[in-house]
């Protein structure tokens, strides 16, 4: 039985790359609690994003998390088309999130539909860099100028993606990373927030990863237990290396799924956009077909009997989710529904092999023929 493709597969340091960083962490016992190695990647990282400050988090979710709490307490416009972390920060924040819906070439922030939900209750827009695409950045930027709001980003996919030359995590007031094992760049676990403007309460973001502490040890703000470990730090350090080589083994497998999969009528591919860091290829399964649903639904069962691992990511729409329907105000987000129902994110990493993109193009494409003639 041949092994399965996966969707994701993390890169990894060897022992001999890590073994200098260990033995120093080790004979330091300084294992957690704003270490060296954490400081010298926080500093790496706020060099990279020309940031004011960039803290580092246990996780992008943590690093979200504290983000909201950093708001004062109101609204929160967000897209429905996100992962359940990003509505999962605002209401565990005590905000409370109001969809809108995207725009459908680039899976973003619709922004005209943003500027509808604005209320006297709105304190921020929270855009996603879905799949590393950059926003709507300047019209984001000029609205929430307009009606004195705070722009925020969910930057979970775009480590690396880049707008009018410059990092997409220096845009807006501030910007969450994730640096989970399945995200571009990584520390296994973690996160950090690009903190850009004085809107942002970097001195409470800080405390807020130490149970609101303050340097004599008093809680004097909120606060949870988000702290980067030294180890993961050291990850992030070897990472950053080597990051480069991984941006563009992942822009070669994109530029071959765009070569090959091209023809497929049946197939919506994304347009490539300038900044992009291929962090994910997704492609759209007869999408506005109102049996997109069900034809999606078969290419996955398909593609994983062909041992190739693929996923609806996102599906459903945040507004269609148990947790999440009751802020949808029982309205439909026509672009965020069709897109969810419809999209898959194929295997993308710079372990893959020659051989593995083409037995993948070969699953897709004899996959869309037997889902079509069904």
């Amino acid at each position: 039985m041949k092994n399965m493709i996966l969707m994701a597969r993390p890169w990894a340091p060897t022992i001999d790359d890590m073994l200098p960083s260990l033995e120093a962490i080790l004979k330091s016992k300084h294992f957690t609690n704003f270490g060296p190695k954490e400081r010298e990647l926080s500093d790496q990282l706020c060099n990279m994003f020309g940031s004011k400050k960039f803290p580092l988090f246990s996780n992008g979710h943590l690093a979200l998390e504290a983000m909201m709490q950093a708001l004062p307490k109101g609204e929160v416009i967000v897209p429905s088309f996100t992962f359940a972390s990003t509505v999962h920060a605002i209401i565990q924040a005590g905000h409370k999130p109001v969809f809108c819906d995207i725009d459908p070439n680039s899976f973003c922030i619709d922004v005209s539909d943003a500027n509808k939900k604005i209320t006297s209750q709105t304190k921020a827009i929270l855009g996603v860099h879905v799949y590393g695409t950059p926003c709507d950045i300047e019209n984001l930027q000029d609205t929430c100028k307009q009606h004195n709001l705070t722009l925020l980003f969910d930057g979970a996919h775009c480590f690396g993606s880049y707008y009018k030359s410059k990092p997409l995590g220096s845009y807006g007031d501030g910007c969450m990373f994730s640096f989970h094992a399945t995200k571009i760049f990584h520390t296994v676990e973690g996160g950090g927030i690009s903190i850009n403007t004085n809107r942002m309460d970097s001195d409470f973001i800080d405390r807020y990863r130490n149970f609101g502490l303050s340097s004599e040890g008093e809680a004097i703000s909120n606060g949870s237990n988000a702290k980067m470990s030294e180890f993961h730090a050291m990850f992030g350090l070897l990472g950053l290396d080597r990051f480069q080589e991984e941006l563009e083994a992942r822009s070669k497998i994109s530029n071959f799924y765009r070569d090959h999969l091209n023809d497929i009528k049946e197939l919506k591919i994304p347009n490539k956009i300038l900044g992009q860091n291929h962090s994910y290829f997704p492609i759209l399964v007869h999408y506005k077909d109102p049996l997109a649903f069900k034809k999606r639904k078969e290419l996955l069962h398909y593609l994983k009997n062909q041992n190739v691992m693929a996923r609806p990511y996102f599906w459903p729409a945040m507004h269609q989710t148990k947790a999440f329907q009751i802020f949808s105000n029982h309205q439909s987000f026509p672009n965020s529904e069709e897109v969810s129902n419809s999209v898959i994110c194929l295997p993308i990493y710079s372990g893959l092999t020659q051989q593995e993109l083409e037995s993948i193009d070969k699953a897709v494409r004899d996959g869309m023929v037997v889902i079509s003639n069904n």
